[in-house]
Formats: structure tokens, C-alpha cells, sequence
């Protein structure tokens, strides 16, 4: 865990502060476990999701992204709610104390909680790595293809992710698959920028 997020957060400050990238990475994933509170373990996964999304953006098409975030999408909804091996894997990795995701707290003075406070269902919504590396991944894809293509993929992704967080909040309790709403708005976002700039 504590090794990809450390590649992630130094290939980010990598283009920013390169001398000091290792230095200042190494800082804050000792940081997660000297201080381990929920705002600071969202912090380090957004730090680490946004240097691993802009390294592989940077090497991959929009098209073949495109293709790989639909075929996840499937296998992440058999992966709930046919095999549940995903909903398995995630609570055995909780219980070590290993926790791949954002912690979105239904109260804000919440994220000054101890991880070890946090359990699933209680209040706290859990997006898994994946459901913020993939759209990523994409966005950054889509960026080289122009700031506006990247943009719209960007604030489909928000929408995506709010419409599962409002499900959520409605009293859809149960573990469900965030990746199809989110995937499904990115994709929508981006598409509709290069529809718009065919007209």
C-alpha cells in the first residue's frame, strides 16, 4: 500500500520540485502512519491517484482508455454483486488496516476521525483507488487531446460520482459498484465537448 502510493505522489512532485520529489514523498506516506486520520489518508490517496493517473495518461490513448474503463465497468458490477469477491477482498483489507479508497464521511467533523474508528456502513462512504484511477487515467488521456476534452471528462466524472454518493445518501446502503455511474459520466463528458466541437 504504502509503496504505490509512495510512486504515485513522487512521479507528481517529480513536475514540480524534482530534487525534492523523493524527499517530500517519502515525508508524507510517513506522515499516513504517524498521523493516521481520515483527512490525511484522503489526502495521500488523491496525492498518489493523481501522479499514477498523469504517468499512465501521458503514455495511453483516450481510445484504448475508453475501451478498458467499459470492460472494468462490467467486471466491477460482477464483482459486487455476482462473485461479492471485491466487497470480500475490501473488508479483509480494512480489517489489516489497509484501506485502498477515499473515506467520504457522512458528517464533515468525521474526517478528523482515527481510521481505525471507521467501519463500512456506519456513516461512511468508501471510493476504491480504482474508481478515482481509471476516470484519471482517462482525463489525463483526453487532455492531450485538447484542455476542453479533458475538461468535460473531468466534470462528467464529478457527476457520475455525485449521482452514486446521492444513491448512497438516499439510503442505498449496501456495497454497490461506483465505477459504471462514474465511467458512464466520463465518458458522456467527453463526448459531448467533441460533439460540440463538430458542430
Amino acid at each position: 500500500f504504502g509503496l504505490s502510493i509512495l510512486i504515485g505522489i513522487w512521479a507528481l512532485l517529480e513536475l514540480y520540485i524534482p530534487q525534492w520529489a523523493l524527499l517530500f514523498a517519502l515525508a508524507l506516506i510517513a506522515l499516513r502512519y504517524l498521523l493516521p486520520l481520515i483527512i490525511v489518508q484522503n489526502i495521500i490517496m488523491l496525492l498518489g491517484v493523481s501522479g499514477i493517473a498523469v504517468s499512465l495518461g501521458s503514455a495511453v490513448s483516450w481510445e484504448s482508455m475508453a475501451i478498458v474503463l467499459v470492460m472494468l465497468g462490467i467486471y466491477d458490477v460482477i464483482a459486487v454483486y455476482g462473485t461479492h469477491h471485491m466487497v470480500t477482498m475490501f473488508k479483509g483489507l480494512l480489517d489489516k488496516g489497509v484501506i485502498f479508497a477515499l473515506i467520504i464521511p457522512d458528517r464533515p467533523r468525521w474526517f478528523l476521525k482515527k481510521l481505525s474508528e471507521v467501519n463500512p456502513g456506519e456513516g461512511f462512504f468508501f471510493l476504491g483507488t480504482g474508481d478515482l484511477a481509471l476516470p484519471a487515467v482517462f482525463v489525463a488521456a483526453a487532455a492531450r487531446e485538447g484542455f476542453g476534452f479533458g475538461l468535460g471528462a473531468a466534470v462528467g466524472s464529478l457527476v457520475g460520482l455525485l449521482g452514486t454518493d446521492l444513491l448512497f445518501q438516499l439510503g442505498h446502503r449496501r456495497p454497490m459498484p461506483a465505477l459504471p455511474a462514474i465511467i458512464i459520466g466520463t465518458l458522456a463528458g467527453f463526448f459531448v465537448v467533441k460533439l460540440v466541437n463538430l458542430l
